[in-house]
């Protein structure tokens, strides 16, 4: 194995001094059935060869693309080559903890749902370029920090996971447009009054927010806004076209119809 090559007693390894293939050999290390991805049980092939993998003119991993594979054990982001901007496992069995440190800093695209990880998914080192993150319905715990994203994410996806603690909806990038926290375990207060201009969906539903909440400045943008089976209250206008899902709560709908 390629892992037995690299004492960690070293400390951190430079990514820099390690070939493609090493880096992809290192990534996919932890995964029992990897023969799904590589070809091969024996000698791994060439990774331009590998299953879901998408590499440039210079031979260079720029997508990983393999999802409904049954993949079984467990990934290594860090050692994720600088050059990846696309990664999706998702619908896959994969496990094990993620570590979001060193991913790629040219990544737009990050999508790991539908699995078992677990553990903390900690957002204050995204890639600055990060468009789309979804880690929906994991086990993974610990809190959001929704502070200081990346400037031109547009979509982010946590639901059905086990996230807990209180979460801020004031300091959001522009560019958010939808936004899926519900079925957590988050709590407190929400203050919704500085929501993004253009956002089209929030889904905070089937958690354990509660309180007063002002909804008399949501965008007018938003068409897809659910609190249900939270304990907020408050009154929201529910205008033509609109789905604002409000069961189970007691927030009110307040029926009316713009100009």
């Amino acid at each position: 194995s390629v892992v037995t090559a690299i004492d960690s007693s070293l400390g951190r390894v430079d990514k820099s001094t390690l070939s493609q293939q090493v880096l992809m050999e290192l990534f996919i290390e932890g995964i029992f059935n990897k023969d799904a991805i590589t070809g091969c049980r024996g000698e791994l092939k060439d990774i331009s060869d590998w299953f879901g993998v998408e590499v440039n003119e210079k031979e260079e991993v720029v997508q990983i693309f393999i999802v409904w594979m049954s993949l079984q054990g467990s990934i290594s982001l860090q050692w994720l080559p600088q050059t990846v901007e696309d990664l999706s496992l998702c619908v896959n069995n994969l496990t094990g903890s993620l570590d979001t440190s060193d991913l790629p800093q040219g990544m737009t695209y990050l999508n790991l749902s539908l699995n078992k990880f677990n553990g903390s998914f900690p957002l204050d080192n995204l890639p600055r370029s990060m468009k789309n993150l979804d880690v929906n319905t994991n086990v993974l715990t610990g809190s959001l920090n929704l502070i200081n994203l990346p400037p031109c994410i547009t979509e982010m996806f946590f639901s059905k996971n086990f996230f807990s603690g209180t979460i801020c909806l004031t300091l959001l990038p522009q560019s958010l447009s939808q936004l899926d926290v519900s079925r957590n375990q988050l709590t407190g207060t929400i203050n919704v009054t500085k929501l993004p201009e253009r956002m089209h969906c929030l889904w905070i539903s089937k958690n354990m927010f509660h309180g007063s909440s002002d909804f008399t400045k949501l965008p007018e943008t938003l068409k897809n806004f659910d609190t249900s089976d939270t304990d907020l209250e408050g009154e929201i206008s529910l205008e033509k076209f609109q789905y604002r899902d409000t069961s189970g709560s007691r927030v009110k709908k307040i029926i009316t119809f713009g100009q």
